[in-house]
């Protein structure tokens, strides 16, 4: 082989190399303390903001810039906070075992998760996988039973 095939394999490789995917190292969800919403997910390879998935331009221990149809979101990893695009929120970490559990009474279940409508409602068990997005309160009632 010569220099110029050398030098255009490894011009190629630093190339593909560039394209790859950045991932995170975080998995980490947090919710909003004032609202008690999902405010974002930030997994090995996406996060998820604004009910939507989002790639990674960069990935820090406290600074992430994430991209989606050449939109950009900054977002700053604080202590009990997050910042995206300039908005600060107080936040905690989201986990199964600080979920409320679902009440029996399914009215009660909707104020304690904050749900003001059906259309929001996604019902999650405690692997955090989806179960169901019931349409209406008979729905949500035969999710719940079958939950226990």
């Amino acid at each position: 082989m010569n220099k110029q095939t050398i030098i255009a394999i490894l011009l190629a490789l630093v190339a593909v190399a560039g394209q790859a995917q950045v991932k995170s190292i975080l998995d980490l969800c947090l919710r909003d303390e004032a609202t008690g919403e999902w405010l974002i997910g930030l997994f090995d390879d996406y996060a998820i903001y604004d009910c939507e998935y989002w790639n990674y331009a960069e990935v820090d221990k406290d600074h992430v810039v994430l991209t989606k149809d050449g939109q950009r979101k900054e977002v700053r990893l604080k202590k009990n906070a997050v910042i995206i695009d300039g908005s600060k929120h107080k936040t905690s970490v989201l986990i199964a075992q600080f979920l409320p559990d679902p009440d029996t009474n399914p009215r009660a279940a909707l104020a304690a998760y904050g749900i003001r409508s059906y259309p929001e409602l996604i019902v999650i068990d405690a692997k955090g996988t989806i179960v169901a997005c019931p349409r209406n309160l008979e729905e949500l009632e035969s999710v719940l039973k079958d939950l226990r």
